[in-house]
C-alpha cells in the first residue's frame, strides 16, 4: 500500500529543507507557506506532486531536481529567487498563473525533454 506525503495546508516559519529526499509516492503541498526557503535540491520525486496555491516568501530552490510525473505550481507565488538550475520536468508540468516576484532561473532545466538554454 503506497502512502501520500501530506504537508497540505502547512507554514514551515523557518525553512524546510528536503534536500537529496527521495518521495516515492505522490506528495502535496498545496497551499503551504514557505516562510524563509524551500530547499529541494537534488530532490527525486517518482509520482505526482502538487504545489499549488504555495507561497514561497523566501528562496525557492529546485536545482537538481527531478519530477518523473507532472508537477502542479498553478496559483504559486515566488517572492524571492525561484532556481530550477538542471531540473527535470515532464509533459503534464503547470505553472499556470504562477506569479515569479524575484529573479527565476531555469538555466540547463528540461521540459518534456526540451532543454532551456541560456540567452545570449
Amino acid at each position: 500500500m503506497s502512502q501520500r506525503a501530506t504537508f497540505r495546508g502547512n507554514t514551515f516559519r523557518q525553512g524546510a529543507i528536503f534536500k537529496y529526499t527521495r518521495f516515492r509516492n505522490d506528495a502535496d503541498f498545496s497551499g503551504s507557506t514557505f516562510r524563509r526557503f524551500g530547499d529541494f535540491k537534488y530532490t527525486h520525486f517518482d509520482e505526482a506532486i502538487s504545489f499549488e496555491n504555495v507561497r514561497f516568501e523566501g528562496i525557492a530552490d529546485f536545482k537538481y531536481t527531478h519530477f518523473d510525473e507532472g508537477v502542479n505550481f498553478k496559483s504559486t507565488r515566488f517572492n524571492q529567487t525561484a532556481d530550477f538550475k538542471y531540473a527535470h520536468l515532464p509533459r503534464g508540468s503547470s505553472f499556470d498563473n504562477a506569479t515569479f516576484d524575484g529573479p527565476s532561473d531555469f538555466k540547463y532545466a528540461t521540459l518534456d525533454g526540451r532543454k532551456f538554454s541560456p540567452g545570449r
